[in-house]
């Protein structure tokens, strides 16, 4: 296994999974646009092409770990969301 892919497959896969979770959390009522905002993002995908070109050992199979760190970005960004609306959102004067 490469760690160095798998690090970076990951990393990736969370934080793209972090940004829909958010932006689905956020678009209140969610709109056409939030849907299209939200598949355009998650099939934005072909940087795993990038990966599978600096991997130093050739193919690898590691890619798989992608959509596993995006379904976990986007089940972590709501709790983190309201944990951040009720921690600095709610004690301040900001209203959104």
């Amino acid at each position: 296994m490469d760690w160095l892919v798998v690090a970076g497959v990951v990393s990736l896969g969370f934080l793209v999974g972090l940004l829909v979770g958010w932006y689905v959390n956020e678009d209140q009522p969610f709109t056409a646009t939030g849907l299209v905002a939200s598949i355009t993002i998650l099939s934005g995908a072909g940087v795993l092409g990038v990966f599978h070109m600096i991997a130093p050992t050739g193919p690898t199979r590691e890619f798989w770990l992608y959509p596993i760190a995006v379904l976990l970005g986007v089940l972590i960004a709501p709790p983190l969301s309201k944990l951040y609306d009720r921690l600095y959102v709610e004690d301040s004067k900001i209203k959104r």
